[in-house]
Order: C-alpha cells, then structure tokens, then sequence
C-alpha cells in the first residue's frame, strides 16, 4: 500500500532535525553578526589596496556562503520539507560565489598560490584553481540532487 501525499502537505520534523536544524540557524545566525566587522572595515580602511587583501576577501567568500545556508535553513524552517529546490538553489548560488571567486582573488593583494592557477604567467594568474575546483564540484553536486528530486516528483506523480 502507498500513500500519497500532497505537494502542499507539510511533513513533521523529528526531534532531532528539529534541534540540528534551530542548532543551525543560530550558529550561522550568530557567525553573520560577527561579520558586520567585515562591512564596518570595508567602509573604514581602503581595504583593496592593503597588502591583506586576499585574506579579507576569503573571509567575505566564506561569509557570502554562510548566508547562502542561513536562508536555506530558514526557507525549510518554515517550509517543513527538508527535501526540495531550496537545497538546490543553495548549492548553485554557492558555486555562482566560488566560480566569481575564482575570477577576482588572483588579482588582489597578498594572493599566494597554495593549491593551482590556471592560465598564469610570472605574477598574473587569471583563475584561482582552489575556488575553481569548489565550484565546479558543488554545480555538479547541485545537478545531481535536482536531477534525483525531479526523478522523485516523477515518480510520486506516477504512483
């Protein structure tokens, strides 16, 4: 016997994603307070010319992510389905991030090659390989779960 459910229909959470869940959002809600220092600097201190500047801007990156996930986790809060387009969107959005990312470190102050670049010559590199690389590993995991949601809904709409 298979039930069926309603798209709409809101599915209860255990207690246990429940309390990873709210875990989640004041943990991530708590570190994007903590980077109102990062504004604050910006607008402060000339911060692209500084030689620190590839050091500020992995902390940007790393900030821009962690909002990426603070509003996914609220989106399923209050949507009650822990599986849906939200955890795509997040994942595509992120690596939209890292693949600019890519583009825009290289040319700023204080860049060091620790992993690859990709098209470099003496002191010019085009593409930073480590963001790069994130991104292209999260845009093909991002397919990969929206491609098994839609085999989901496909088979959910056939049963």
């Amino acid at each position: 016997m298979r039930i069926i459910f309603d798209e709409d229909e809101k599915i209860e959470f255990s207690r246990f994603f429940k309390f990873v869940l709210i875990l989640g959002i004041i943990f991530t809600g708590i570190c994007l307070l903590s980077s109102l220092t990062l504004i604050r600097d910006f607008f402060k201190d000339d911060i692209l010319n500084k030689p620190y500047a590839y050091d500020y801007f992995k902390n940007v990156i790393f900030y821009l992510c962690l909002s990426v996930v603070f509003f996914g986790l609220i989106v399923t809060w209050r949507s009650k389905k822990p599986f849906s387009r939200t955890v795509t969107i997040i994942m595509y959005c992120e690596s939209i991030i890292f693949f600019i990312s890519s583009l825009i470190t290289p040319q700023l102050n204080g860049f060091k090659n620790m992993s690859f670049e990709i098209l470099a010559y003496n002191d010019f590199s085009l593409l930073d390989g480590k963001f790069l690389l994130l991104g292209i590993i999260l845009l093909i995991s991002a397919y990969l779960v929206g491609y098994g949601l839609r085999i989901q809904e496909d088979y959910e709409s056939t049963v």
